[in-house]
């Protein structure tokens, strides 16, 4: 079994009981809460310039940013696959429901040329 280590940008995230984010280490202002809209393109210019000044100084939000854009990547590309997942449901769709077209009119023919033999017989 491999043991997972959380990532360390996860430790100075807010926990679910409502603890404190810790500081950010390199000391100047604590941008991290901005981080994740940063990545989705969420911040106005203002934002933007001041974590990007602020990535320039800390080595610590860049790592994070990074980790997050990662996770972004992921996300996307599952996004992504999902319209080819439904393509491929649709199309398993269709084929069944021709077999099932193709089927009755087997069905049907069948019958009719057992009643055309049975009715030539008698």
């Amino acid at each position: 079994m491999v043991k997972r280590t959380r990532p360390a940008f996860l430790n100075r995230l807010p926990t679910e009981s409502g603890g404190e984010v810790a500081p950010c280490p390199c000391g100047g202002e604590d941008l991290r809460h901005l981080l994740l809209p940063y990545v989705f393109g969420g911040c106005d210019a203002e934002q933007e310039s001041a974590v990007e000044v602020h990535l320039l100084e800390c080595e610590s939000c860049f790592e994070d940013l990074a980790a997050l854009g990662r996770t972004r990547s992921l996300l996307e590309q599952f996004v992504l696959s999902q319209p080819a997942l439904l393509a491929d449901r649709k199309a398993r769709r269709r084929r069944h429901r021709a077999f099932r077209l193709a089927a009755t009119v087997l069905g049907l023919a069948s019958a009719a040329l057992a009643g055309y033999a049975f009715g030539a017989m008698g």
